[in-house]
């Protein structure tokens, strides 16, 4: 069931329009794909790079952040979550758990095919937050660094009228999607995914207030780069769940919105034509830096 209807603000809008969509079999679900971008002159003095997209993003979509990477020296490892390819469907359940098991998987395979490497993430929203959930459900595991773009750790009150909508689910409600054709994964969201998404944005608000893990998050160092006026992600309120989580360590980074102007969705930081030029050259020279 689609409700198709361009204005996100007025959610009760969306109910005018419906259409059948069948849910997926989440039984049939293909295994967790990654794909590889080798620096041409790899430094082994530099981490495997894990680079995780955002919710209902096509998977290349950091693709100009690796390009940067490898012209540096990073092998860069990209993982693909499921329902993110046009020929699966994110309109199941217990999503939330089959990321979580994408991210295990990419995880193990890094350290199979690169023995003795130190592991670090890139992540972009959906992509950052799955990092932290899979560090807090797996207390083993570790990353060396975190580079993450527009975390989806505290979401805009604006944007949590889609919570009202969410016992919709289980008729196969979809909302369309407002970011442009060639960054999204599918026109339609199903709230089976949003469902999945604000689940893991849940478990991560309080992190359980377990002292011990988030000494061990605290540990890990990490930068987060945000634009001004993200539509999405509340820069203020991220701030407040650092400090409430202790993690004083974590540095941040505020965009201004000049200067991604030419951008009508401000969420979407991720690719040079919609920042501006001497705020791309600063952000990329930041995480190559960082992760170096």
């Amino acid at each position: 069931m689609r409700i198709a209807n361009d204005d996100h603000a007025a959610a009760i809008r969306f109910l005018e329009n419906v259409v059948c969509e069948p849910l997926a079999n989440n039984e049939t679900r293909q295994i967790t794909t990654t794909y590889k971008s080798h620096a041409s002159d790899r430094r082994t003095d530099h981490d495997i790079i894990l680079a995780i997209h955002g919710f209902n993003a096509r998977p290349d979509t950091l693709e100009p952040f690796i390009k940067e990477l490898n012209l540096r020296g990073f092998d860069v490892v990209g993982l693909n979550l499921y329902g993110h390819k046009k020929e699966e469907s994110l309109n199941q359940a217990g999503l939330s758990d089959i990321w979580l098991s994408d991210i295990k998987a990419a995880y193990q395979e890094i350290e199979t095919e690169f023995p003795g490497s130190e592991i670090s993430v890139l992540g972009y929203s959906l992509g950052a937050a799955l990092a932290v959930y899979f560090l807090e459900k797996e207390p083993d595991v570790q990353f060396s660094k975190m580079f993450f773009l527009a975390p989806a750790f505290v979401i805009c009150d604006r944007a949590m009228f889609v919570r009202m909508l969410l016992p919709l689910k289980y008729f196969g409600v979809s909302l369309p999607s407002i970011a442009p054709r060639e960054y999204r994964a599918h026109r339609f969201t199903p709230l089976r995914a949003y469902s999945g998404l604000f689940k893991i944005v849940d478990e991560i608000s309080s992190l359980k207030n377990n002292d011990k893990n988030n000494e061990k998050l605290n540990q890990i160092p990490t930068e987060m780069v945000f634009v001004e006026g993200d539509e999405l992600i509340d820069f203020p309120k991220t701030r407040k769940w650092l400090a409430r989580n202790k993690l004083s360590s974590w540095q941040t980074e505020l965009i201004e919105a000049q200067s991604v102007s030419n951008l009508n969705y401000k969420h979407l930081i991720f690719e040079k034509k919609n920042i501006e030029s001497s705020a791309w050259d600063k952000l990329i020279a930041r995480m190559v830096e960082f992760l170096s």
